[in-house]
């Protein structure tokens, strides 16, 4: 499948056809990793969702939290 690189602000993108996300299960706000192969090809692959919905639950945790966690830094 062919794709064009395309302007973005002052970045560039790759646009991705709604069948390959259906077919990949990706999703917008879904964060891939962009690696360089040694024969110059690039590889996308998707961020391991644990990580991510961690990290989600870790900031909620905390904002939910936040009372207790400044009295204890203040004792």
């Amino acid at each position: 499948m062919a794709q064009k690189i395309i302007k973005i602000g002052t970045s560039l993108g790759i646009t991705l056809s709604k069948d390959l996300l259906e077919r990949t299960g990706l999703t917008v706000g879904d964060s891939v990793d962009i690696e360089t192969q040694k024969d110059g090809t690039l590889k996308i692959v998707p961020v391991s969702t644990t990580a991510s919905e961690t990290a989600q639950w870790a900031t909620r945790f905390v904002q939910k939290h936040i009372k207790a966690f400044k009295e204890l830094a203040d004792k």
